[in-house]
């Protein structure tokens, strides 16, 4: 449900793009992509929790190389870098 939201950050953003004083709206675009990400690795791990809604046929050694952390948790890890460089 929060993918429905990235068009108002990103308006507002576009609005102050040239405006220097104005962090708020990049910390806000930042802030958006950041829940995004959580709510998706929040659904990766209920959905790949012994395989509780995978297929029978999944690759469990497939699904957890894709669960490693370094993976899955990056784009959190990243928007919250970038929201701290404004």
């Amino acid at each position: 449900m929060i993918i429905v939201l990235i068009p108002v950050p990103t308006s507002l953003l576009a609005n102050y793009l040239f405006d220097t004083s104005q962090h708020a709206a990049a910390i806000i675009y930042s802030g958006t992509f950041f829940l995004m990400a959580a709510c998706f690795n929040t659904l990766w791990r209920y959905a790949t929790h012994r395989g509780r809604l995978l297929g029978k046929d999944a690759n469990m050694q497939e699904v957890a190389s894709i669960t490693r952390p370094v993976f899955i948790w990056s784009g959190t890890v990243y928007y919250s870098i970038g929201a701290g460089f404004y």
